[in-house]
């Protein structure tokens, strides 16, 4: 691991840690952890933008708010910034690269925006939680055709991976519902199913579609009826993947997967370079792991949070540590 000196950093409440490439990322969130507990002003919304691998990392702030999560689409950054503070609001961010440009697209006053997804800087999807006029709170699941200026229905309704979707074309998205693979159209509004029981007899599937950026396979999560530990399934050869004891998430790069496990108060580097046919595992007893937000990119890079606290007394502390790979 490799520690990047961050003196602040706990005064910080981070979201999301999002990597473009294995020299650049952004880490986002809001300054709520440096306030006290009788402040009445509101947090700030921030975003951190980290250059030459983690040498060289700059605040911007972006009003107020939290900034929840953010999407990459060609040369933009697209974010959810909510408002919080008891409202149900949100505002939905575009920026260049260096955040030196960005721009509020759109304001919800009464919606908070989840799961956004893009197709191209002009074609997303996204769920939105709002208020409803009897005081309850509703769900709905919006397209937008430019740029998120203005969003309407897309009169799909998904019972179980609810907003977990990836798009097939300028129209149609794939998603996974009770236990199927799907495609819905945006312009016949019709859904078609794609494959049947995804899950084998005996497990349940967990309805989250992940896509490998190697080589395109898609999979998702299973587990058996009876425990609670996670297998991997690729919804074109159903081939199952075993994955190792407590992990809740794993990293897909082609044959090279890999994540972050909790192992008492530590966590251990996990990884396998043949597609879950044997794993290894690296223990890491020097610091301790933030477990959330972690960011991944590519075979084996990692960035998280960590607590320093085995260091030197000028050390100690807050700091992001990036995970380089040997190869």
């Amino acid at each position: 691991m490799q520690g990047g000196l961050f003196d602040a950093l706990s005064c910080y409440r981070f979201n999301q840690i999002l990597v473009r490439d294995k020299n650049n990322f952004i880490m986002l969130g809001d300054d709520s952890r440096g306030l006290n507990d009788n402040s009445v002003d509101p947090t700030k919304a921030i975003v951190f933008v980290g250059t030459g691998g983690g040498d060289s990392i700059k605040k911007h702030v972006l009003g107020e708010g939290s900034v929840q999560e953010a999407v990459l689409v060609n040369d933009s950054y697209f974010l959810v910034n909510r408002m919080g503070a008891g409202k149900r609001s949100s505002q939905l961010i575009k920026s260049d690269l260096t955040f030196q440009a960005w721009n509020i697209v759109q304001q919800f006053a009464h919606s908070e925006i989840y799961n956004i997804n893009f197709y191209s800087d002009a074609i997303a999807i996204a769920s939105f939680i709002t208020d409803d006029i009897k005081g309850g709170i509703g769900s709905e699941i919006r397209l937008t055709i430019d740029g998120g200026k203005t969003w309407k229905p897309a009169n799909l309704s998904v019972s179980d991976g609810w907003g977990t979707f990836a798009f097939l074309s300028d129209h149609e998205i794939t998603f996974i519902e009770q236990n199927r693979l799907m495609v819905f159209d945006f312009i016949n509004g019709r859904k078609k199913i794609i494959s049947e029981k995804i899950a084998p007899q005996g497990y349940l599937c967990d309805g989250s579609y992940i896509k490998d950026p190697l080589s395109s396979a898609s999979y998702t999560y299973i587990r058996k009826k009876d425990n609670k530990k996670l297998s991997l399934i690729n919804l074109s050869s159903r081939a199952v993947i075993s994955l190792p004891p407590g992990a809740d998430h794993i990293e897909v790069y082609g044959e090279y997967m890999y994540s972050l496990i909790k192992d008492g108060i530590y966590y251990n580097y996990v990884w396998t370079e043949n597609q879950g046919k044997s794993w290894n595992t690296e223990k890491l007893e020097d610091f301790l792991v933030v477990p959330e937000p972690i960011g991944y990119y590519g075979k084996g890079f990692v960035y998280t949070m960590i607590n320093n606290f085995k260091a030197a007394q000028s050390d100690k502390g807050a700091r992001l540590g990036i995970r380089v790979p040997n190869n």
